[in-house]
């Protein structure tokens, strides 16, 4: 049989004495109400309605001067169950009561009481995507929680959308992050800006997926997610960064994810008139990007510069090398090679740009015993060269891969002429190819007088804007023969954030 009202309001009051002598602040007293009485809905009456009144009634009366008029509060709740008003929801306000008919099932279980976080079953999955399938979540009502957290894991490379709805059936607002398998994928907290929300997420990838943990969470907690201090950070936290030290160096020390510090360092020992303009790289003359991809082929002019088995099976100089550049996309290639002396040898990757070689390991002459030289297999021209002993290229190019911005801020240019006579005016050109649009543009001019001074330094106040998949370089011209030019520059690229 349905409860009279008179049983429903001695069982109300019951509940409500604890609470109204516990003695605590006003503020935590009707939260408390709202939290532990369970208002029952008396049949054949209308659905409730919102009402805040009633709540700042009580509230007020809890702050009076005098100790607490319990009857007089109860009398206020005494209205609430008459009036059928029993819950007030919203972000900033007191959480909802729940309502419960007299079969004491759930009539609204989606406005159930404020509290911490809670798993959201019907946007959370474990069932791995093949590829091109997605997950689609369920329209959930969150008017109790301020915000939602959301952490995935997974094999695969794809993306998640977190949509908004006011009525569940539209999605007004959709809010996309990127999921990659090689960066740092910390969880993600978003407001709630309307009042359904749901998680979908996609695999694109080309393969399908062996595990996938998508895990939604509601919530209330104001506080931010954090990192150890010592930790890399990735481009992506919800975070704000407080540790006391420099950006450029956390980038240098690996600690920003997607950023990477690049010092460029080269020389041309012989410019003359008859074949400038030439680049600035120890191997000299003209330069032009390739546009397309080739295989390289390496020699030294050195048998020492061995370790195959071939010729010299385990020279005194470089053994192997690291080629460091940009493969045919124009995404970062990083491929190993052993040497064989003054025999070629050939990678079976191609290639469209070289941006360093070191020697990776070598013999007891702890460098490389002769010239190395890196052609383009197709074509023959020269990509990068190590000067004897230096095991290391020295050019001022650089390749800026796909999907990142490279910031050039610092600069140092240098000239001298080795001889008698006048000393020479030096024209220092930066030049930027772009494969957008097959063309090449002179960025920057610098002019050296070395009878008044031998070298430059330029700090922008705003850096040099490399473009995804631009080619930078630095070429010199003279007005004496045999003019020696230095230089070297520094940049940060940034990947960007959803590559």
């Amino acid at each position: 049989m349905p409860k009279t009202k008179e049983q429903l309001e001695k069982e109300i009051k019951a509940k409500l004495a604890l609470i109204l002598n516990s003695k605590k602040p006003p503020e935590q007293i009707v939260k408390e109400i709202t939290k532990e009485v369970e208002v029952p809905r008396i049949i054949n009456v209308p659905t409730p309605v919102q009402n805040t009144e009633v709540f700042d009634k009580i509230l007020k009366e809890l702050q009076k001067d005098k100790p607490n008029d319990n009857e007089a509060i109860l009398k206020l709740l005494n209205e609430l169950i008459l009036q059928k008003t029993v819950y007030r929801s919203g972000r900033g306000g007191f959480s909802a009561v729940r309502i419960k008919n007299v079969a004491d099932e759930v009539v609204n279980p989606s406005t159930e009481e404020k509290q911490g976080d809670k798993v959201s079953t019907l946007n959370s999955s474990t069932t791995a995507l093949d590829n091109g399938e997605n997950f689609t979540g369920t329209w959930e009502e969150v008017d109790g929680y301020s915000s939602i957290k959301v952490a995935v894991k997974t094999d695969q490379d794809g993306y998640y959308e977190i949509q908004f709805s006011p009525d569940g059936v539209n999605a007004d607002s959709t809010l996309t992050r990127y999921y990659r398998t090689t960066q740092i994928e910390p969880p993600h907290k978003f407001e709630n800006m309307r009042r359904y929300v749901r998680i979908r997420f996609f695999n694109n990838s080309g393969s399908n997926q062996t595990y996938f943990r998508l895990q939604t969470m509601l919530s209330n907690s104001a506080a931010m997610l954090n990192t150890p201090i010592d930790g890399t950070m990735s481009q992506d936290y919800d975070a704000i960064s407080t540790r006391p030290t420099d950006f450029k160096y956390e980038v240098a020390l690996g600690r920003r994810q997607g950023y990477t510090t690049w010092n460029k360092f080269g020389y041309n020992n012989d410019v003359d008139t008859a074949t400038d303009p030439e680049v600035v790289a120890a191997f000299g003359g003209a330069f032009t990007p390739l546009t397309t991809a080739s295989t390289l082929t390496i020699v030294s002019s050195s048998n020492s510069d061995s370790d195959t088995g071939g010729v010299n099976p385990q020279g005194t100089g470089a053994r192997t090398l690291r080629i460091v550049g940009i493969d045919a996309s124009r995404n970062a290639q990083v491929v190993d090679v052993t040497l064989d002396g003054t025999t070629s040898v050939a990678t079976t990757e191609t290639w469209l740009g070289i941006n360093r070689v070191i020697v990776l390991t070598s013999g007891t002459s702890l460098s490389n015993v002769g010239t190395i030289t890196i052609t383009a297999t197709t074509g023959g021209s020269t990509q990068a060269t190590l000067p004897i002993g230096g095991s290391v290229t020295q050019q001022l190019i650089f390749f800026n891969y796909a999907n990142h911005v490279g910031l050039a801020d610092w600069l140092q240019l240098g000239a001298k002429r080795f001889g008698s006579g006048t000393e020479p005016v030096v024209t220092f050109k930066g030049w930027v190819y772009s494969p957008l649009t097959g063309t090449k543009y002179e960025v920057f001019r610098e002019i050296l007088d070395t009878a008044i001074e031998s070298d430059r330094i330029l700090t922008p106040s705003q850096p040099f804007v490399f473009t995804e998949q631009d080619v930078f370089w630095i070429e010199v011209e003279t007005t004496r023969d045999d003019t020696s030019v230095t230089g070297r520059f520094s940049l940060i690229t940034v990947r960007d954030v959803d590559a």
